[in-house]
């Protein structure tokens, strides 16, 4: 069961959106060519999931949502609230 736990502004929105883009082409790509990822793809996926995890580490703590163990929080982007599940 998912519970609401807060609400993204839109350009939080919009960043969020493209980070998890790019994560999800970068493993997209990684799965397709079958092969270990090349050192610059690689390169650009940490990069990626760095700044993926930090957006949600720090807009976490800026609006304080709650955390749950073995949960993790999700957003539906037509309305940018963001539920734990």
């Amino acid at each position: 069961m998912s519970e609401i736990v807060g609400k993204i502004n839109n350009q939080e929105s919009i960043e969020i959106q493209e980070l998890n883009e790019k994560k999800l082409a970068l493993e997209s790509l990684e799965r397709i060519i079958d092969i270990t990822l090349t050192s610059k793809l690689q390169n650009d996926y940490e990069e990626v999931m760095e700044k993926f995890n930090s957006w949600w580490d720090t807009t976490s703590k800026k609006y304080a949502w709650k955390r749950e163990d073995n949960k993790s929080w999700h957003i539906n982007f037509n309305n940018n609230e963001v539920s734990l599940e």
